[in-house]
């Protein structure tokens, strides 16, 4: 029997500083890579309309849980980090450190 579907959800707020820049690498680095890992049906982004929350939610749409322990996810998070990624996922609050994103 195949794995049920997946959503994998990330919480981030980068510095002030930094927002124009992880907004981008967002957009045109991060979201792309995921979207063409095997498995990833889609992936969208959220931001907060109230103060006091987290201002950034991310949604990952998965054919199953099992994309997040395949290779050709894994070659994507921890040391397969681009040097954008390493940059822009070194300062973000509220995002689960064990959570790969």
């Amino acid at each position: 029997m195949p794995s049920p579907r997946g959503l994998l959800l990330t919480l981030t707020e980068p510095p002030p500083r930094m927002e124009p820049e992880f907004n981008a690498w967002y957009d045109t680095e991060h979201i792309p890579e995921r979207n063409m890992i095997p498995g990833v049906i889609g992936s969208r982004r959220w931001r907060a309309v109230t103060s006091g929350a987290v201002k950034y939610l991310a949604t990952y749409e998965l054919a199953s849980a099992d994309v997040l322990q395949s290779p050709n996810y894994l070659r994507h998070v921890g040391e397969g980090f681009t040097p954008w990624s390493r940059r822009c996922l070194r300062k973000p609050v509220a995002r689960d450190p064990s959570m790969p994103v």
